[in-house]
């Protein structure tokens, strides 16, 4: 589902960790559209199609939580055992803003918030989507104060 998401906004799935991925999208719109779509799915994989080239038993689809949090920023950039991988303060501070998460909301950064096609999709999608901006503490990172937003719907 992450994987048929992920490239639905034209995104790369960068590694796995676990039940985990890391994703990297051309537009932060991009990562929120794509993170919204699978979190519906997974929650209510009852009530959609599945994906082209997946299959599985329908007795077999229970609801899941998908947490995830979207930052937009620079980072390092490198070639490692012939795949492309992502490193920096950007990939940190995504990884703390997803573990923000509840699992029924998609957690941004200011900076991911701030940006105009973000802004214009949240906009466009109320009252289904709603925003509510919030500050918090985010680990590795002292006593900075982050603020975040967290988008329900």
């Amino acid at each position: 589902i992450l994987k048929a998401a992920v490239a639905a906004e034209n995104g790369c799935i960068v590694k796995t960790m676990g039940d985990a991925i890391m994703a990297v999208f051309p537009r932060p719109v991009a990562a929120l559209r794509a993170m919204l779509h699978a979190q519906r799915w997974l929650a209510h994989p009852t009530e959609f199609t599945l994906p082209a080239g997946i299959n599985v038993p329908p007795s077999s689809l229970k609801p899941l939580a998908l947490k995830a949090g979207i930052h937009v920023g620079p980072c390092l950039a490198i070639n490692q055992n012939d795949r492309l991988d992502y490193f920096g303060t950007t990939v940190n501070t995504t990884a703390r803003l997803c573990a923000l998460c509840t699992g029924t909301d998609v957690i941004l950064s200011s900076a991911t918030r701030a940006d105009g096609e973000v802004a214009a999709h949240l906009t466009a999608s109320a009252p289904a989507l709603t925003t509510a901006r919030a500050t918090a503490k985010l680990k590795g990172f002292g006593d900075a104060a982050f603020e975040i937003w967290r988008i329900t719907g």
